[in-house]
């Protein structure tokens, strides 16, 4: 079987680090049946030269590249745009580039990662063929942008909204994240579903246990979409608890001091 799938290399995306394992789960249990053709944007943030998908340590993925440069920049057009048709017109250079990906590799399957910009022009460029296509849910749109302005808020719901297709398999991480899509996004039942939880590497099953057992960390954006009410909850709890705990925090320095500066004594930024 041949699946072409969007990817991105960086080693710390989590879209990355969760088809990096499917791709290696895979070599494992089928290693002459399945072939991978990952296709990468250049100009992504998110993509390095090879990263995680190395050809060398995987025999049966190849990675394809489209040329970022010709791709208008994506916050540049979601201030302009007014509809989903607006949106699609702008980013038609990219639909064209994974329409020809589609017609020179001839996929029998098309694995879409994720529901932002990129995913959803592979989606446009694969839902006009009769090829089974799988969306793997990394995330719920409408969640990530609720903090931004109603017109780009609105056009992005839409995008995700798009994604309802009775011919798509979806993917979800959690019961949770399936329910919150039926309920909130789609307004109805998913009839073709499966839920698979956000791998582990194996790395860290190997990773002896040392240090202060009184350590907290978190690492992730200070943003809505990653909870920080429950970090601040969590800091609140350990003040009045004279500070039984060490929080250590990799996250936005001017939000994070912003919102918890009070607490500072008892947390390290970083």
């Amino acid at each position: 079987m041949k699946i072409l799938t969007n990817v991105q290399t960086s080693y710390l995306a989590g879209i990355g680090q969760s088809f990096w394992s499917l791709l290696r789960g895979l070599e494992k249990d089928y290693p002459k049946q399945a072939q991978i053709i990952g296709v990468k944007i250049s100009s992504d943030p998110n993509v390095s030269e090879k990263g995680i998908y190395d050809n060398k340590k995987v025999k049966n993925f190849e990675l394809a590249s489209i040329d970022g440069e010709q791709i208008p920049c994506f916050k540049e057009v979601i201030d302009k745009v007014s509809t989903i048709g607006e949106l699609q017109n702008s980013f038609e250079k990219l639909i064209y580039e994974y329409q020809m990906l589609i017609i020179k590799h001839s996929p029998d399957l098309v694995l879409i990662n994720g529901t932002y910009y990129v995913p959803w022009c592979l989606y446009q460029a694969v839902k006009s063929t009769k090829i089974p296509t799988i969306l793997h849910y990394h995330g719920i749109l409408s969640k990530e942008v609720s903090h931004w302005e109603e017109r780009p808020r609105t056009i992005m719901n839409q995008m995700e909204k798009n994604f309802d297709n009775s011919r798509l398999f979806y993917l979800f991480p959690s019961q949770l994240a399936k329910k919150t899509v039926e309920e909130e996004v789609f307004g109805h039942l998913i009839a073709k579903s499966a839920v698979i939880p956000n791998p582990i590497p194996d790395h860290f099953f190997r990773i002896k246990s040392v240090g202060d057992k009184k350590n907290i960390g978190f690492v992730g954006r200070w943003s809505n979409i990653k909870n920080p009410g429950f970090i601040k909850k969590m800091i609140n709890y350990n003040f009045k608890k004279n500070g039984n705990f060490k929080i250590n925090l990799v996250t936005s320095k001017k939000e994070f001091k912003k919102q918890v500066k009070k607490h500072l004594g008892s947390v390290n930024f970083f």
